[in-house]
């Protein structure tokens, strides 16, 4: 078995543990929405991950559908936040708090019995959430700085299919680590009768870009290197944030993931203009091979050369009016 197999069958196996693990906490979360507030962004939250765990698992053997959620257990749905959202302050700002106060102090029995039930869990769901994330950011820290042999586009292809799936991997993980953690931290505030914690709810959008930030990191993008041979210097990472649509939607906010595309564009036009150059030829034919599906690097392309064609416009009309001026003045 070599590395690209061992590191997939890691992949496949944490992806197993997160998916029992999201029905898991899909039905905690439910049930906690039912008396806190807090809990209504968790929701999006999970769906987050579950869009990105269907994507991975369709084309992994093995993988059972993602079944729905558990039915809501208990009395939780007797009691809910719709009646604090409809208080209103029409016997003034004092009485409303009140009601509010008094709400919340009525849903407070429900929320420490979920919390002492549900508390164990996420104690020891948490330590195992962050040993598979952990193995998943040594796969992408390995693969996403390597340098292979592009000519060979069936290895890079499976290079890079395996980084996306360690790096989807680890998005899906750090993103119920932080849903685990928050979830806890309401728990423990609930049990010491508190109505919630400090913590606010995590962000499945601002978790993702974080991870694409350390993807950066890791993909040791070249430096700002404007020759043929930058082709070949690209990381597997980097042919990676430039060529997954949403990814690069993310990454291209990096400077220097710009700056690589910029680069990147200037050459292919740079190429196009020198047809006899075997450099620039490999260059092109490279960069067909790999960046294909780059729609970052093409956008760059055609901006590039509208700027390049209406420079040359107004440059041969300038030579005209010179001319003009020259031989009828």
């Amino acid at each position: 078995m070599n590395n690209v197999e061992k590191n997939q069958e890691q992949i496949d196996q944490a992806l197993k543990d997160a998916l029992t693990l999201q029905k898991e906490l899909s039905e905690i979360n439910r049930m906690a929405a039912k008396v806190s507030d807090k809990f209504t962004e968790i929701g999006s939250n999970i769906k987050r991950s579950s869009k990105e765990l269907n994507k991975l698992t369709k084309t992994i053997a093995g993988f059972t559908k993602y079944k729905k959620d558990a039915e809501i257990i208990g009395d939780l749905t007797e009691i809910g936040l719709d009646a604090i959202g409809t208080i209103t302050d029409k016997m003034g700002s004092w009485f409303a708090e009140r009601k509010k106060n008094k709400k919340l102090n009525e849903l407070l029995p429900y929320k420490k019995k979920l919390a002492s039930e549900k508390i164990d869990f996420l104690n020891t769901t948490l330590p195992k959430i962050s040993k598979d994330k952990y193995k998943m950011i040594r796969i992408c820290k390995n693969d996403a700085p390597t340098i292979l042999d592009y000519n060979d586009t069936n290895r890079l292809e499976l290079v890079k299919e395996g980084l996306h799936n360690g790096f989807e991997a680890y998005f899906i993980l750090e993103n119920l680590e932080r849903v685990c953690i928050f979830m806890k931290a309401e728990f423990n505030a609930w049990l010491q009768e508190k109505h919630q914690s400090n913590l606010i709810s995590p962000n499945a959008k601002i978790t993702f870009r974080n991870c694409v930030k350390q993807l950066v990191e890791w993909s040791k993008l070249p430096e700002n290197k404007i020759d043929y041979s930058l082709i070949t210097s690209l990381s597997v990472g980097s042919i990676l944030l430039l060529t997954n649509k949403e990814i690069q939607d993310v990454a291209i906010l990096d400077s220097k993931v710009k700056l690589l595309s910029n680069n990147l564009a200037y050459l292919n036009i740079k190429a196009s203009l020198m047809p006899f150059n075997t450099n620039a030829n490999e260059f092109k034919e490279l960069s067909n091979k790999i960046l294909s599906d780059s729609e970052l690097v093409s956008n760059k392309i055609r901006v590039k050369k509208g700027k390049l064609l209406r420079n040359t416009i107004l440059i041969i009309i300038i030579i005209i009016i010179i001319l003009f001026f020259i031989f009828y003045t």
